[in-house]
């Protein structure tokens, strides 16, 4: 596998009125299996998610596609529909520290001994786009990174919503695009002429897409 690494500027208002439906995209995260249990994500409470878009100016927005190899293809269909289910983050069991583990050595050395797993080699890559995006933020003052997924500043999983309390980190939690409303897949195509592709029939497609961004004051 490898990734190439596309970005964009946009005003926050022009993104807004050519790529967002807030109302409509955040009733899609309903279908997330772990809806509610993130501060970063819907449902919002008190937080104003139009509000929060408008007090910034500009947004850049990036996009990672992850280019599946012939050998990452046969690979899969080697491991095929059950170990990929079983191996899904759930609620309580996000990402274990043997996954995190094998996603360095499938990336950096082909593998460490572990099978082929797509999803180990995904998150590798948003981590690496995670890293890219907050680094930014050092870079443009009072600018905020908006990351792929959940936040995860407390860690997989452990996000202080699950117990009922309120952010630990509220300076540091980040959300994604998605959860302020955006159409990634209207995005990725207008923008970089690249379409959201998802795994059909057990088959890979020849690549993903992972979007993130950076909302800018001015």
């Amino acid at each position: 596998m490898k990734a190439e690494t596309y970005e964009k500027v946009i005003t926050v208002q022009d993104y807004l009125d050519q790529y967002c439906n807030i109302e409509l995209f955040q009733e899609k995260c309903k279908l997330c299996p772990v809806y509610g249990w993130s501060w970063s994500c819907p449902p919002f409470n008190e937080f104003d998610t139009l509000g929060y878009w408008h007090s910034f100016h500009s947004l850049i927005i990036v996009c990672r596609k992850l280019i599946m190899s012939g050998k990452d293809k046969e690979d899969y269909r080697k491991s095929v529909a059950e170990d990929f289910v079983n191996d899904k983050p759930q609620k309580d069991d996000w990402v274990s520290e043997s996954g995190k583990k094998a996603v360095k050595g499938q990336i950096t050395n082909g593998g460490d001994g572990d099978s082929f797993n797509i999803n180990k080699l995904i998150d590798g890559n948003i981590a690496g786009l995670l890293e890219q995006l907050v680094s930014l933020e050092k870079i443009y003052p009072g600018s905020n990174a908006l990351i792929p997924g959940s936040c995860i500043a407390c860690g997989y999983g452990n996000c202080a919503r699950r117990k009922g309390e309120p952010c630990r980190f509220p300076e540091k939690m980040h959300h994604s695009l998605e959860s302020l409303g955006a159409d990634l897949g209207k995005t990725t195509t207008d923008m970089f002429g690249i379409e959201m592709k998802w795994i059909v029939d057990n088959e890979l497609p020849d690549y993903f897409a992972e979007v993130g961004g950076l909302l800018i004051k001015e």
